[in-house]
This record gives structure tokens, C-alpha cells and sequence, in this order.
């Protein structure tokens, strides 16, 4: 009889034990999906290429109002991907993504001509 008392001892154990580890599991991946969402903001916007800048990293751009963000203004963009710059050419009208950390740091992304982004 007292062997049974220690395997239900040791059950009621592990499921406590079990279901603590568990839920601090899901409490730490619910914490790690809000920290995802608060580092980085991530903006729509349109407008046409002014220059591409001779550091190969940078676009000018005059955009319009970013919904949220800046209004309508021109001025100079880092790109996440230098490859977008192959992409594109002075005079395109583009829509990107501008992605906005924390820190202040911005860049764009998913840079496209109008023509691709309608296609």
C-alpha cells in the first residue's frame, strides 16, 4: 500500500511539476512574441526615386504621406537590401516598407516599381 502512495506521490508530482513547466514555456513564448512585435514598426508608402545615392546603401525618394509615420516630404532612405537598387531607376515610381526599430534606427524594404507591385 505504501509503494502506491509513493507512485501516486510521484504522478501527482510530475503533472504539477509538468504543467508549471509547461506553462512558464507558453508564458516566455507569449513574452518573446510581444518583444518581437515592439522592436520594429513596419510602415506602407509610395513615391518616386529623386536619386540613387553614390554609396550604393541609399535612396532619395519624394514620398507621400506615411499613414502613421511623416507626411509627404523628400529625403534620403538606407536600404536593407542593396539589391533593390538594381531594381530600380531614377524616375520610378516605387511602393516599399519601411521598417522602424526602437532605437530610431529605419530602412526600407520590399522595394518595388509601381508597374511590379500592379502586376
Amino acid at each position: 500500500m505504501t509503494s502506491e502512495r509513493f507512485k501516486l506521490l510521484g504522478i501527482g508530482l510530475v503533472i504539477i511539476f509538468g504543467t508549471a513547466c509547461c506553462k512558464a514555456v507558453l508564458e516566455d513564448d507569449k513574452v518573446a512574441d510581444s518583444q518581437t512585435a515592439e522592436e520594429a514598426i513596419l510602415y506602407s508608402g509610395a513615391g518616386r526615386v529623386v536619386e540613387l545615392l553614390g554609396d550604393s546603401i541609399h535612396v532619395k525618394v519624394n514620398h507621400g504621406p506615411i499613414e502613421g509615420l511623416m507626411d509627404a516630404m523628400e529625403m534620403s532612405f538606407p536600404l536593407k537590401n542593396t539589391d533593390d537598387l538594381r531594381l530600380i531607376a531614377e524616375g520610378d515610381s516605387i511602393h516599399f516598407e519601411i521598417v522602424v526599430e526602437p532605437a530610431g534606427k529605419f530602412y526600407l524594404i520590399d522595394v518595388v516599381t509601381a508597374e511590379e507591385s500592379h502586376e
